[in-house]
């Protein structure tokens, strides 16, 4: 299971790294289900804030003994 994060669009997601953690730990501990790692739609433009931000959440992670696998981000408008 992927922890969504919002970025900065205002979407969707938890705001912060802390909430990622609470998260992940949540599902972790879940019967029949694994934390694999964070996701987020960016913001157009504004890719490395969430860059920023990401690696703020994976370093919480770690040291909450949590592996962060995976980081699933990608959004149209920044491919041009």
């Amino acid at each position: 299971v992927l922890v969504e994060c919002d970025t900065g669009m205002g979407r969707c997601g938890v705001q912060s790294a802390s909430e990622a953690v609470a998260l992940a730990r949540e599902i972790d501990k879940a019967k029949g289900l694994a934390f694999g790692g964070l996701m987020t739609y960016p913001a157009a433009g504004r890719a490395a804030e969430a860059e920023t931000w990401l690696a703020d959440a994976r370093q919480a992670l770690a040291a909450s003994g949590l592996a962060c696998e995976r980081i699933s981000s990608g959004g149209t408008p920044d491919m041009w």
